[in-house]
């Protein structure tokens, strides 16, 4: 539930720039874009993303803007991260008045953390991990593109291909099981570890602006 909330609120605040640009703000610039990231082209390994961009045109090649958004990362088989990205985002369109056009672009900021459940991770009725919490890091994403104008004169479709990285840190209490000598048994206890996941991605995104 807390993670659809997010999802609308991020949608609301993007409708209601939206409407105010229409309205006359002729150096506002907004793009939003959905995609889909991935390490090794494996479907398991999916993550996705959802991002929308608002700022302002400084000249009639270059924008620059803030980013936010939600994305769900898959780190490994066992692990999925929830991302709230937030992003200072810059554009360079290479030819703007016509109308397709190669675009460049880097969102570069920090990602939090604070999405993802810190309850015990439990399997085969066994509390495998427990005391688990997340710290979110660094986020950077160069990408090329394509803009496509359609409609109106200011709104496009966009899509485009880059790299995206994501830090996150999990401190986890682990179990585990050693064998004791002394008493020919295996005792179990846990064991804290502190993991860092340094995610690259590969990432598709097709998105809408004007």
């Amino acid at each position: 539930m807390k993670k659809f909330i997010v999802i609308l609120v991020l949608c609301i605040v993007g409708n209601s720039f939206s409407l105010h640009a229409q309205m006359g703000k002729k150096t506002y610039v907004n793009q939003t874009e959905i995609g889909l990231m991935n390490y090794g082209f494996i479907p398991i390994q999916n993550s996705y993303s959802f991002l929308t961009m608002h700022g302002l045109k400084l000249t009639e090649s270059w924008e620059l803007g803030l980013s936010s958004g939600v994305e769900k990362y898959t780190a490994d088989e066992y692990e999925k991260f929830w991302v709230l990205p937030v992003n200072v985002a810059g554009r360079f369109i290479l030819n703007p008045q016509k109308r397709t056009t190669f675009y460049s672009g880097l969102d570069a900021g920090y990602g939090f953390a604070g999405l993802n459940s810190t309850a015990d991770k439990v399997w085969n009725n066994t509390v495998n991990e427990k005391d688990r919490s997340f710290e979110g890091g660094l986020r950077f994403h160069p990408h090329l593109g394509w803009r496509w104008k359609v409609g109106a004169e200011r709104t496009f479709i966009s899509l485009s291909i880059g790299y995206q990285f994501q830090q996150i840190k999990l401190e986890r209490s682990k179990l585990r099981t050693v064998f004791d000598g002394s008493m020919n048994n295996n005792l179990d206890n846990y064991y804290h570890e502190r993991v860092t996941y340094n995610m690259g991605r590969a990432v598709v995104k097709v998105g809408m602006g004007f």
